[in-house]
């Protein structure tokens, strides 16, 4: 392993409303392991729904020939893993409504890693 970064955060809302926010990581161009965890989930009122999402919602990585792509994901759907070569740039999102959430996105660079698709 080249090394690793890590970012805990916290999103909250005291209300049934959904509060979004997302926290932009750039790099120098790495091969990267991208993980979220979900560290710690409390519910404020017993009496309406609590929700709490946490998701990669895009990365941008280097091509071979220098040109940039981006891969978006939908904060719903969204991984909480993504394995890519060449990583500049993560965006993670979460959406909270009547809760405390703190997570953890972990940021592992590796001399060479193997996407999922790729290992087929």
């Amino acid at each position: 392993m080249d090394g690793m970064h890590v970012e805990p955060r916290s999103a909250t809302s005291d209300s049934d409303k959904v509060v979004t926010s997302s926290l932009l990581i750039t790099q120098p161009r790495k091969n990267t392991i991208i993980e979220l965890c979900m560290a710690r989930w409390v519910t404020y009122r017993a009496d309406i729904s609590s929700r709490a999402n946490l998701a990669i919602t895009a990365v941008r990585i280097v091509n071979p020939d220098g040109t940039t792509d981006l891969d978006e994901f939908d904060v719903d759907s969204g991984p909480n893993v993504i394995v890519r070569e060449n990583v500049t740039s993560v965006v993670v999102t979460a959406q909270v409504s009547n809760a405390y959430v703190r997570g953890l996105v972990n940021l592992f660079f590796w001399p060479v890693v193997v996407p999922a698709e790729e290992r087929a």
